[in-house]
């Protein structure tokens, strides 16, 4: 937001510079970025009117002028502008005068004349807009030697304001700044003065009746049509406050629309009244897929839940955000119809993000506009364009409201101590209520130390008593609120446990040479077929974007294993086949009722360039499950299908104590592997860790190290291939009582010997104790989980 402070004090008085003025704004919230000062050091150019104009003698088009300027003096300029008559009132830059830009005007020879420097066209002297060539041609308010820098507003300082969202409804225009100026001073604020714009004295050609046909999106619609509206520009001072505000001038009509929302900050759109159709305007949800090309030249595409405005048979403009090219208006309109409507703001905010135009309007409806200056604004628009354009009123074409409009102001309730307690100083109710009363609430005493109060029209923003709190703060001022820390001692930190088991598996990962990888979670439909996943799988179940920056980019990741696998395949085509990498990261998973999708967090794994690329994987989710004080892993055999990915032979769920799958691991399929590049064998794995964190025993804490001896015993079996390797050490765990304090398996095999339907495992059993153990205590413990083993399992032992 951009403020000429002129046009600023015209509202309300600042007893300092801009300069104090841009700090105390700063310290109240309302952040003043920059000054900028356009045109500084402007000096010296007046009004003067020439009085007689002769050709020069040497020069073919140029002529002599002389001027009058009042009080200012006298002079002669050599003028080559074409439209030189006697009578003009000019601007002029006598010998002295500075130019924008810092050009100092002097007394110089042209082609034998001297010239009391010059006459000016609008560029020189820094106004902006569409002006006719030659010299500028000053209004008819303006009299000979009246000091054009304060009267043209040339040297006007700016305040550019970053508005942040929580303060951005109330101070996106003039009239809203300067009721926190005078907040600040305690002063009076001028209003605009009441419009009352003239009828025309013709009657209106075509006559328009508004209808709301999305009362949810549009809560009022205005319209009114002007007769006999002439062409040209906008008073120049008009167009300077304009330009110094960021906006470029359009001519008349469209300043004027452009002048009241810069001024109240409600947006309005003129359109022209030959263009319109069917005898009706009004708003309405726009049809799905339905078209417009909108005032930038640009085709739109609009969804069903957009708003448009719309006349009998098409729409004219994308409501709130930017007008039509089929009812602009020209230089050669003649009748308009002036809209002025409050719409909903989420529903334009939805909108203009969608289709990427954020326009002056869009941001202003979206923040929320003052419902009660819709018809005042529409007046006052209509009062301008007639003030400097001709024409007036000819019909009003309807003032339509729908139970969406906030008509009634809302009512919030302020307790004193809350205040105190949330701002850190002593203030009574009173005192509180007073520095909402000078920010324009209606307070009154609603009990002891509470406060009734009836938040203004233009403060959408200020919805609980926590929205006042921080309005008390703000008047009472931050840089006067002590600094103080907090009492009393600190609770213990939260420890998240699903990113702790992440954390723990990454190192982990990271010790079994693994390097981290962070990949995007957003990836092509085109993944679905590297992981052979076919038509009805549950993992093409997944979040679309439906306006994706790529193809790349339409789908939310189920999994991690496909990125860290384009990586191996990135890798292989460098020339690094042997490559092992993991992530820690959350996938998306939908919901039903279109919600938002659970985001899990996950543990993935991917190794190549290895013959033991699956072993490897599978120790390390065997660690990672033992290492969490999950208990040892255990697998089951995938159904056909379930994990295409994955070669069929060797591939297996990662089964929880209580039977729940934790997620997989196996050697990634030749054809999967093959179609991301990966070179030789591959293996992955994925966990889901809030599963496995959920699977850790309750109240885990850290033992301490034992000083004494630990004492280890081997231990073979054979047992048939059904028994789980879980189970196993289940049994032997509970069987050595408290001293066995590990168990280690470190060899599987099957095959001669053994018999068939059966394997061999091997376990390293650890018996500590925190003294010395003696070999008869560790020979009776260790008896017992053998006679387990044969008793429970049907163990056949082999050591």
């Amino acid at each position: 937001m951009r403020v000429p402070l002129a046009w600023l004090l015209e509202m309300v008085d600042w007893p300092g510079d801009v300069g104090s003025l841009a700090e105390a704004l700063t310290g109240r919230g309302v952040a003043v970025e920059a000054v900028e000062r356009p045109a500084a050091g402007t000096a010296g150019i007046v009004a003067a009117q020439i009085v007689d104009v002769a050709p020069h003698p040497f020069g073919g088009h140029l002529k002599l002028c002389r001027l009058e300027a009042g009080r200012a003096g006298r002079g002669l300029v050599v003028s080559g502008a074409p439209n030189v008559v006697s009578g003009l009132l000019v601007p002029w830059a006598p010998p002295g005068a500075r130019l924008p830009g810092g050009r100092e005007m002097a007394k110089r020879d042209i082609q034998g004349v001297p010239s009391e420097g010059m006459a000016c066209s609008a560029d020189e002297i820094g106004l902006p807009g569409d002006h006719a060539d030659g010299l500028l041609a000053l209004p008819a308010d303006l009299g000979p030697g009246d000091d054009l820098v304060a009267a043209l507003e040339l040297d006007d300082p700016v305040l550019v304001l970053e508005l942040t969202p929580n303060y951005a409804a109330h101070c996106q225009s003039i009239l809203g700044v300067a009721r926190e100026v005078a907040a600040l001073t305690g002063g009076a604020l001028r209003l605009p003065p009441e419009p009352s714009p003239p009828n025309a004295d013709l009657d209106a050609t075509y006559v328009a009746s508004v209808r709301i046909s999305a009362p949810d999106l549009c809560g009022r619609f205005i319209a009114l049509q002007l007769a006999g509206v002439g062409t040209g520009p906008a008073p120049i001072r008009v167009q300077r406050r304009l330009a110094a505000a960021g906006v470029r001038p359009r001519g008349a009509t469209v300043d004027a629309t452009n002048y009241v929302m810069l001024e109240v900050g409600q947006p309005l759109h003129a359109y022209d009244l030959r263009d319109l159709r069917g005898g009706v305007i009004g708003a309405r949800r726009a049809e799905e897929g339905e078209v417009i090309v909108t005032l930038d030249g640009q085709r739109r595409t609009l969804r069903g839940d957009d708003l448009v405005i719309a006349d009998g048979e098409r729409a004219v403009g994308v409501a709130g955000v930017m007008g039509g090219e089929n009812t602009e208006v020209h230089d050669d309109t003649r009748e308009v119809l002036l809209e002025a409507a409050y719409f909903a703001p989420m529903g334009i905010a939805r909108t203009a993000r969608r289709l990427g135009l954020a326009t002056a309007a869009s941001t202003r409806f979206a923040r929320g506009v003052d419902p009660a200056r819709v018809r005042w604004a529409a007046e006052r628009c209509a009062e301008l364009i007639a003030r400097w354009s001709g024409g007036g009123v000819s019909a009003e074409a309807g003032d339509a409201v729908t139970e969406s409009f906030p008509a009634t102001p809302p009512v919030v309730r302020l307790r004193g101590a809350h205040a105190r307690g949330l701002i850190g100083v002593k203030l009574t109710a009173a005192e509180c209520g007073a520095y909402l009363t000078g920010l324009g609430f209606n307070v009154s005493a609603d009990g002891a130390d509470r406060l009734r109060v009836v938040v203004p029209s233009w403060r959408g923003d200020v919805a609980e008593e926590i929205d006042l709190v921080e309005e008390v703060a703000r008047a009472y001022g931050y840089d006067r609120i002590p600094e103080a820390l907090p009492g009393g001692a600190p609770g213990a930190p939260y420890r998240d446990p699903v990113a702790d088991a992440g954390e723990a598996a990454g190192a982990i990962a990271r010790a079994a040479g693994y390097s981290e990888a962070v990949t995007s979670p957003l990836h092509a439909v085109e993944e679905w077929r590297r992981l052979r996943l076919p038509a009805g799988h549950d993992l093409r179940r997944a979040v679309q974007i439906q306006n994706p920056m790529t193809e790349d980019q339409r789908v939310l990741r189920r999994m991690l294993v496909p990125g860290l696998l384009d990586a191996l395949g990135y890798n292989a085509r460098h020339r690094r086949v042997d490559a092992a990498l993991y992530e820690v990261g959350r996938v998306f998973q939908p919901t039903a009722g279109g919600a938002l999708p659970d985001e899990p967090r996950h543990f993935a794994l991917a190794v190549a360039g290895t013959g033991a690329a699956y072993l490897a994987a599978k120790g390390v989710v065997e660690e990672v499950r033992e290492r969490l004080g999950a208990g040892e892993a255990r697998y089951e055999r995938p159904a056909a299908g379930e994990l295409p990915f994955l070669h069929p032979g060797r591939s297996a769920w990662v089964v929880g104590a209580g039977g729940e799958r934790l997620g997989w691991v196996g050697e990634v399929h030749p054809e999967t592997a093959a179609a991301y590049g990966v070179v030789g064998a591959a293996a992955a794995a994925e966990v889901d860790l809030g599963q496995v964190a959920a699977g850790r025993p309750e109240g885990a804490r850290f033992a301490p190290w034992l000083r004494s001896p630990a004492v280890r015993r081997d231990l073979a079996m054979a047992l048939p291939e059904a028994v789980p390797a879980g189970a196993v050490a289940e049994v032997m765990r509970a069987a050595g009582g408290e001293l066995l304090r590990d168990v280690r398996r470190f060899d599987v095999y099957t095959g001669e010997g053994i018999g068939p339907g059966r394997r061999s495992l091997a376990y390293t059993l650890v018996y500590q104790a925190d003294r010395t153990l003696t070999d008869s205590e560790v020979d009776v413990a260790h008896d017992g989980v053998r006679r387990a083993l044969v008793e429970r399992l049907g163990a056949q032992l082999r050591s």
